[in-house]
């Protein structure tokens, strides 16, 4: 007749597993970036009631959104334009804000993600990025023409 042979008790494994949950748990919320409320992946089947549809391309893959100007704020500042796009899931996979004060907006964004994993300053073009996974925040800063300065949330290649 078989018998059951009693498992090992293992007291180490749950407390790891409840620590490293934690810490999980508390990864989403300092690693999803945002811009104005809206983050890559995010599910998206139509656009949100305060903004106007556009035409994303030829191929009518995703849909494409923008809101009215300065109707948003975008990490403290309120942006002249915002524009998002979704994939063929209905999935955010894009999102550029033009017109926005770049330097509040670089403070605010390392105070939500820390220091920039990248940074340039130019004589007429600075620029700072955050990179999480295959998500990418930039931040462009436009010396001469501040009115083009712009943010852009997409993924890049690996």
């Amino acid at each position: 007749m078989n018998q059951i042979k009693p498992q090992p008790r293992l007291p180490g494994t749950f407390k790891i597993l409840v620590i490293s949950g934690a810490l999980l748990a508390t990864i989403p919320a300092s690693a999803q970036f945002t811009v104005a409320g809206f983050a890559i992946g995010q599910e998206m089947k139509s656009c949100p009631d305060s903004s106007v549809p556009m035409r994303k391309d030829a191929r009518n893959s995703g849909i494409a959104c923008r809101f009215p100007e300065k109707s948003r704020s975008v990490f403290g500042t309120s942006a002249d334009q915002l524009s998002l796009a979704t994939d063929q899931r209905g999935e955010v996979e894009s999102i550029l804000v033009v017109g926005i004060d770049a330097v509040q907006a670089v403070a605010k964004a390392a105070e939500a993600y820390g220091s920039p994993d990248a940074s340039e300053v130019h004589e007429k073009l600075s620029f700072w990025a955050w990179l999480r996974g295959d998500v990418r925040l930039v931040i462009f800063h436009h010396h001469d023409a501040p009115a083009s300065s712009n943010i852009i949330l997409d993924r890049y290649p690996r």
